[in-house]
């Protein structure tokens, strides 16, 4: 099926694209106030990383989802670490978690339910 895009390169693109947009909003200063919902982050996190390993279970290797998962979670630990590096952030093992279950879910919903959505979007594009 990856065979078969186009496109390739602007794929990878929106995949790193998303990555990045990731990064800013998990490194930007907070307003410092208690939540009003605690741990609706670590949802965030979750549902971050799933788009995210969605994404790329699309382009990426099929034969080599562990190596995915496995830059996820660095990905999601490295993320932690400049947080916590940042002096208004912090390193929260919970939100490392949420990353890892989340890039855990995107992978299985990438190869079960949504699997081909950039060969659908090029045939679109081709039309």
């Amino acid at each position: 099926m990856r065979s078969e895009l186009k496109f390739k390169f602007i794929w990878w693109g929106l995949c790193h694209l998303t990555a990045f947009l990731i990064l800013v909003v998990c490194l930007i200063p907070t307003s410092g106030k208690t939540p009003i919902y605690p741990h609706l982050d670590k949802f965030f996190h979750f549902f971050g990383h799933g788009i995210l390993a969605y994404l790329y279970t699309q382009i990426w290797n099929p034969n080599k989802l562990t190596s995915l998962f496995i830059s996820l979670f660095i990905y999601g630990f490295m993320i932690e670490i400049l947080q916590f590096l940042t002096g208004w952030r912090t390193f929260d093992l919970y939100d490392v978690l949420g990353n890892s279950f989340g890039a855990l879910y995107g992978i299985f919903w990438g190869l079960s339910l949504g699997q081909g959505l950039f060969v659908k979007l090029e045939k679109v594009i081709r039309k």
